[in-house]
């Protein structure tokens, strides 16, 4: 499977309502640095995905706190910006 604008936007947008959710405690399992590194991977991928696409933002709820300014914002879609995302 090829990693696509479309695809990118899906993992994002589930690893942001992931990122939102309630924790839930899981018994005898201990989180391992590899796992803290992925947490912080999908952080940045989630955010990144939400700074380009502010719209989603919005649509989720997350337009609130450090996010607030994004409720002003839309997504660029000048043909600069996609000849910059496609490469």
């Amino acid at each position: 499977m090829s990693l696509d604008r479309r695809h990118l936007l899906v993992a994002g947008t589930a690893a942001a309502l992931t990122a939102g959710a309630p924790k839930a405690k899981v018994a005898n399992a201990a989180a391992t640095p590899g796992d803290a590194a992925l947490n912080r991977y999908l952080d940045r991928v989630s955010e990144h995905v939400l700074r380009v696409n502010p719209e989603v933002a919005t649509s989720l709820g997350l337009d609130t706190g450090a996010r607030a300014a994004l409720r002003s914002k839309l997504s660029d879609a000048s043909m600069t910006h996609i000849a910059d995302d496609r490469a």
